[in-house]
């Protein structure tokens, strides 16, 4: 069993002659420990004590406790050759005060790393978000339910640098909740793309949506731009660029839906979920 360290407890005054005479009211105070000629930088426990030794309560078989503390002193050279000393602010009438060692603090090192012009929403700041975003608040039980099973999942701070791939998944998962509960509630679908989907929600969304600048197109794009860009109060700077970026993106996912199910036609609904969720699920969300 090695030993890494004394321990020091109820240190005691006594005198090893016990015929000897010990002064009234000695005055004992800042006791410290030394270790082969060296006070020991930490386990002072007893540098704040102030006692009187003598009287009634100093007996010369038991002598007369210090203190109730104990303290533990790091091993240097062993038990054979460790060599310990104390030193005292005051000693009966003999004063040495104490004077602490002045401590130069290390100056911070320098860091050759760019800090992130950017970071991440946390969790709260997602689901607040996702929100604000569709208008379908927060207290909606189904989303509720969700929120409350993946919040874990969410990001907890807002480094980039601990963005994880499971930020993004439950990130993506909760946007697709908060899109579908958008268009399942036709006041709520209404005022965020306007009544255009309404008659044709359940039409294949091919015929719907047609190529690249088509009508159809334009009430999803716009709809998802304008609220996800330009009228999210999480974003500290509209980017042009950032709305242009999702323009494309959700204009090359609809082109890009027919062959994407090797089922079922996929209908305007789903469609539009899907462009709804990769929007609220990306980074124009979730990057602050």
């Amino acid at each position: 069993m090695y030993s890494y360290s004394y321990l020091f407890a109820q240190p005691k005054f006594i005198s090893l002659d016990p015929t000897a005479t010990v002064p009234a009211n000695l005055k004992i105070s800042g006791m410290r420990l030394g270790v082969n000629g060296v006070l020991d930088a930490a386990a002072q426990s007893y540098a704040t004590l102030n006692a009187t030794v003598g009287g009634s309560s100093y007996t010369a078989a038991n002598g007369q406790l210090l203190s109730s503390l104990g303290t533990i002193v790091p091993l240097t050279l062993g038990p054979a050759n460790d060599l310990f000393f104390l030193a005292f602010d005051q000693l009966g009438s003999n004063v040495h005060a104490y004077v602490e060692p002045v401590i130069t603090p290390a100056a911070p090192m320098p860091t050759t790393v760019a800090s992130p012009d950017f970071g991440v929403a946390t969790f709260e700041r997602v689901n607040h978000s996702l929100s604000r975003i569709t208008g379908v608040p927060i207290t909606n039980p189904t989303l509720q339910a969700i929120y409350n099973s993946g919040q874990q999942a969410l990001p907890s701070q807002p480094l980039i640098s601990a963005f994880l791939p499971s930020h993004q998944t439950a990130i993506a998962g909760l946007a697709n909740a908060y899109c579908g509960q958008l268009l399942s509630n036709a006041a709520q679908r209404d005022a965020f793309f306007g009544p255009g989907l309404d008659a044709s929600l359940a039409s294949p969304e091919a015929g719907f949506f047609g190529g690249s600048g088509s009508p159809g197109r334009a009430i999803v794009i716009n709809a998802l731009v304008n609220n996800a860009v330009y009228n999210n109060p999480g974003i500290i700077k509209v980017s042009p660029a950032a709305a242009a970026a999702v323009s494309a993106e959700v204009d090359a996912l609809l082109t890009r839906m027919p062959s994407l199910s090797t089922g079922p036609t996929i209908t305007v609904s789903q469609a539009t979920q899907a462009a709804c969720a990769a929007v609220l699920g990306s980074a124009v969300v979730s990057l602050q």
